[in-house]
């Protein structure tokens, strides 16, 4: 019996690397990738600081049973690869009036403090951190709780200056340094 010699399979060819869209801008919804690590996935949040720090919640795609969790990304290291979903997203809530750093009540439970962070979400929902002042008594901070925008309304300047707008979020401050630790999401706190 003779053998016939077979010829070696070729190797199966990597699919080509998602291009880099300059056209479409960081927005919730769209594509992204991590320059540095190359997690890929849908933007779903967006967190905005009052230290002026922006990141951007990428949800990678599950396997069917299980879906990782997100990752918290600074702005400066997304690089945008397509629409995603964001056509299908409501439009920005322009009823937002509460800023960063302003003394604030929550209207329902008479939480008051100063909002720290600002998150968006894909579904239109905005909310924010608020941290309340040091307790006197017993020099305690207590925990931040995360509120939605519209039970707070504004009781002082707190921290910001009335006379000053906020910060254009679309235009990010020229060469910040990086914002630090990347967090898992959407348990960005505790």
């Amino acid at each position: 019996m003779t053998t016939v010699p077979t010829k070696p399979k070729a190797p199966a060819k990597k699919p080509a690397a998602p291009k880099v869209r300059k056209d479409i801008p960081l927005a919730l919804g769209v594509t992204a990738r991590d320059k540095v690590t190359g997690l890929l996935g849908i933007v779903a949040h967006k967190a905005e600081m009052l230290t002026g720090n922006i990141q951007w919640a990428i949800q990678p795609r599950g396997d069917g049973e299980k879906v990782p969790d997100a990752m918290m990304v600074d702005f400066h290291l997304l690089e945008v690869l397509d629409e995603g979903v964001s056509k299908l997203l409501p439009p920005v809530d322009d009823t937002v009036t509460v800023r960063l750093g302003e003394e604030v009540e929550d209207i329902l439970t008479g939480l008051k403090g100063v909002p720290i962070d600002k998150i968006t979400f894909m579904n239109g929902c905005v909310y924010f951190w608020v941290q309340p002042k040091m307790d006197k008594k017993t020099s305690k901070i207590p925990e931040s709780k995360m509120v939605p925008h519209s039970r707070l309304k504004t009781v002082g300047a707190g921290l910001s200056k009335p006379d000053v707008p906020p910060p254009a979020a679309a235009a990010p401050p020229a060469k910040r340094p990086p914002g630090g630790p990347m967090r898992r999401a959407p348990s960005m706190r505790g």
